[in-house]
């Protein structure tokens, strides 16, 4: 399947890392005992992230949920503005229009006005040119009564007259420029009471105008300004339904992102989880084989223990049996000696007593108990790879041999010379054989669980040759391979490390 070759891998990686750790650090003992362990371990590691993540997922899509909720409810409540703004625009555009109406209407009122004014202008000028004409005429006449110096009279006129035509026409002259000079009077009053008017009239034409013209301008001015509050506010809520619609659509998006990222890390989770199962199976079979093995090994143990002993029983018996035989031959030579008076009777008597007394010792002997096995639980479960006794360098923090650091020391080294040979000290499997840089030739065996239920795991290293192969099924106290010095190694020595449940112990917790 594709996610199995994804995990395979991802725990290939995972080993090259580790490998890399163990060449370039030179530390030992500190990678994980087998393959198995570090797949499993990967799996795990994997899984919680994946467990991390789906968390994480789900904490945001709360969030999200949250958002877009109130994303929907902001969505709402400018939606239930727009009606009201939609209104309140149709309104001021009525508004305007009205106002444009009376725009037109008072520019109709102006213009009217203004032609009005054009008339006033023009009776004035008329008005104002006929009394001048009429001032002119004044004028004259003054000038002309100047220069008669006003000594004309009704009684000159009829002293003077040579006839009574003559009288008659002069006085009719006189009482004819009377009456223009008080005609061309009243014209010039009444042309300047007019003008007064006219010009009065104009006065108020021009403030009606201007009155007009205010009100028209306000008009227009309040119109657009109606409009464009309007329009404003109905932008207003068209941007903000845009914004919220566009934030809804964003946020129902990374909502539908992070349910397909929380599926994808749910399945992903799951597929570790089937894969931790599957090495936790392959474990599982791994142990059951360990024990298949044991059971194997303690049965074949306790046959030659019952054969052993059935063979010393039958050693017994028959040395009982040969005592009994020479007890008697010793007491039938007692028994001759005394009857023929014998010096050594006696001597031969007592001969016969002990014979027959061990005779009697042996065929009542009880048989030597069985030893008890070494493959039980505690210290007992493993016994000392090698012969030798002698540690080199202990458990815990030291200086380096090699880089002069402190670093610590995951195992015991025991002295030993190359070429010493190095037991299985419990049945197991053999899970990694392999060159691991500072460690050199390096073998690692799983023992499966003691009867505590621990996993117990031995690693070996700086060997100089190998005598099992990686997988073997191996037996307590078979050949594994030989001490050498082969890594970062200052002499013949064997780097010895225990694990229980892949954590490294001091192995003098653990051997016998």
């Amino acid at each position: 399947m594709a996610s199995h070759k994804r995990f395979h891998r991802i725990v290939a990686l995972a080993l090259a890392a580790t490998l890399v750790v163990g060449l370039f650090a030179g530390a030992v003992g500190v990678a994980m005992a087998d393959e198995l362990d570090d797949q499993r371990a990967a799996a795990e590691q994997n899984k919680r992230k994946k467990d991390a993540q789906r968390s994480q997922l789900e904490t945001s899509l709360t969030h999200t949920d949250a958002r877009l909720k109130k994303a929907t409810l902001d969505l709402n409540t400018v939606e239930a503005r727009l009606p009201l703004a939609q209104s309140e625009l149709a309104d001021a555009e009525a508004e305007a229009e009205r106002a444009e109406r009376e725009a037109v209407a008072l520019a109709g009122r102006l213009s009217d006005a203004q032609t009005e004014e054009q008339e006033a202008s023009a009776a004035i000028d008329k008005y104002s040119d006929k009394a001048d004409d009429a001032r002119v005429d004044v004028a004259r006449m003054a000038r002309e009564s100047v220069r008669t110096k006003g000594q004309v009279s009704t009684l000159g006129i009829v002293t003077g007259a040579q006839s009574m035509e003559d009288f008659m026409r002069a006085h009719s002259a006189s009482s004819s420029a009377a009456r223009s000079q008080s005609r061309v009077l009243e014209e010039v009053q009444e042309a300047e009471a007019t003008a007064r008017n006219a010009e009065a009239r104009l006065t108020a034409i021009r403030e009606t105008i201007a009155g007009l013209k205010d009100a028209a301008d306000q008009a227009a001015v309040d119109a657009n300004a109606a409009r464009d509050r309007a329009a404003a506010r109905k932008a207003e809520v068209d941007r903000l339904i845009t914004e919220q619609t566009t934030l809804k659509v964003t946020i129902e998006g990374e909502r539908d992102q992070t349910i397909e990222q929380l599926k994808q890390a749910e399945k992903e989770s799951q597929d570790w989880a089937i894969e931790i199962k599957r090495l936790a199976a392959e474990q599982k079979e791994r142990d059951r084989r360990i024990e298949e093995q044991r059971r194997k090994e303690e049965a074949e143990r306790k046959r030659k223990e019952e054969e052993e002993r059935k063979a010393r029983e039958a050693e017994r018996l028959r040395q009982a049996e040969i005592l009994k035989h020479k007890a008697a031959a010793a007491r039938k030579a007692a028994d001759e000696a005394k009857a023929v008076g014998a010096a050594d009777a006696h001597k031969k008597h007592e001969e016969a007593q002990h014979l027959e007394k061990k005779a009697t010792e042996v065929a009542k002997a009880k048989p030597a108990p069985v030893q008890a096995s070494s493959s039980g639980s505690g210290s007992a479960f493993i016994s000392w790879p090698t012969s030798g006794r002698r540690i080199t360098s202990p458990y815990g923090w030291r200086t380096h041999p090699i880089r002069h650091v402190r670093a610590f020391h995951y195992g015991i080294d025991i002295g030993d010379a190359c070429g010493t040979p190095i037991y299985a000290p419990n049945s197991g499997i053999v899970i990694g054989r392999s060159w691991m840089g500072g460690g050199g030739n390096t073998l690692s065996v799983d023992h499966g669980k003691n009867r505590s239920g621990s996993n117990i795991k031995t690693r070996y290293m700086h060997l100089s040759s190998y005598a099992v192969g990686n997988g073997a099924m191996v037996s307590k106290g078979q050949l594994l391979g030989r001490v050498g010095t082969t890594g970062g190694s200052t002499g013949c020595h064997l780097h010895f490390e225990v694990l229980v449940n892949n954590n490294h112990v001091n192995p003098l917790s653990v051997l016998p």
